[in-house]
């Protein structure tokens, strides 16, 4: 089992689809990759702040409950827990609006160590907050040090950057240190504005990239590996809610990883039938979330990926 390590906001979300609330859900990319690699019995570690209040014990309870480390996370009375009010649209695509309120002085807690078993997986909002500088840096420049894989998501929103000081080079920084990145072709589009994968190869490079993935909505995956491109085919599917399918992505894409039992220097050398596997499964746990209000896999998903043969 590898030693997963994921660092990112953790929010409230509250989900409306224009004519009632679908749920109220703990959220936040990393927090709902956490969430589906924890049902599929990984062990995860969960690096987040989180207020002392009640939407902050209700996301602690959930953790709790699907048996995700958060000893590591900051836990403040100064400040709230982050809100996020997702409205759907008729393709279950949200548009949020997000209500924060952080303490001054943010990441108290120590930092994890790691090691060649080790995956670090980083992305979103606080992969671009320079006030978070002082934690994210030092974890990538100590996965990177002792060997871990490290993965990245840009997982941005509309008007991300605006938000941010100097967020293009925070950026830069975190696709030229993963070793495997998946975003989605918007996340791209406000980056690099093209979604265009060999264009989006072509900007990234110097990397350490062995993998990247750029996933289309319920479009084919476009996909580069050792330098060749491929595209995925995504099978129909009925979408109700698009909010965690690509944290369930990841979560599908890594724990495929842990169970081929890969480390950093393998990512060089797959087989084709190990890479199939890694984009299927990625594709099986995010075609699952989109057709529920969940913004994870089921346990019995879980249960059902722990009792795959590798043939």
């Amino acid at each position: 089992m590898k030693n997963i390590i994921a660092f990112g906001e953790t929010l409230l979300d509250i989900v409306h689809d224009g004519k009632a609330v679908l749920g109220t859900f703990p959220g936040g990319s990393m927090l709902n990759a956490a969430v589906s690699m924890a049902r599929c019995s990984l062990p995860v570690r969960l690096m987040t702040e989180i207020s002392e209040d009640g939407p902050g014990k209700l996301i602690k309870d959930f953790l709790v409950e699907n048996e995700i480390d958060f000893g590591y996370a900051c836990q403040y009375t100064h400040g709230k827990t982050a809100i996020a009010f997702a409205m759907l649209d008729e393709e279950g695509k949200a548009n949020y609006t997000f209500y924060k309120d952080y303490p001054k002085e943010r990441y108290t807690t120590g930092l994890p160590e790691m090691d060649k078993d080790s995956l670090f997986v980083y992305g979103s909002f606080s992969a671009l907050d320079g006030a978070l500088l002082h934690v994210l840096q030092p974890l990538i420049n100590r996965a990177r040090e002792a060997g871990s894989i490290l993965y990245y998501d840009p997982n941005l929103r509309k008007n991300s950057f605006s938000q941010f000081k100097d967020p293009m080079s925070l950026m830069r920084f975190n696709l030229f240190s993963a070793h495997i990145i998946r975003g989605s072709d918007e996340d791209f589009m406000y980056v690099f504005n093209t979604d265009d994968i060999t264009r989006i190869w072509d900007m990234i490079q110097p990397s350490v990239c062995r993998l990247l993935i750029v996933t289309r909505g319920a479009s084919n995956l476009h996909v580069v590996y050792k330098g060749r491109f491929f595209t995925v085919h995504v099978p129909d599917m009925d979408v109700v809610s698009t909010i965690g399918a690509g944290d369930a992505f990841n979560a599908g894409v890594i724990a495929a990883v842990n169970k081929l039992d890969l480390h950093r220097d393998d990512l060089n050398k797959l087989t084709e039938k190990q890479l199939h596997f890694i984009l299927e499964n990625g594709i099986r746990f995010a075609t699952e979330v989109c057709g529920c209000k969940s913004n994870y896999i089921s346990i019995e998903s879980g249960i059902a990926f722990r009792n795959t043969a590798l043939s």
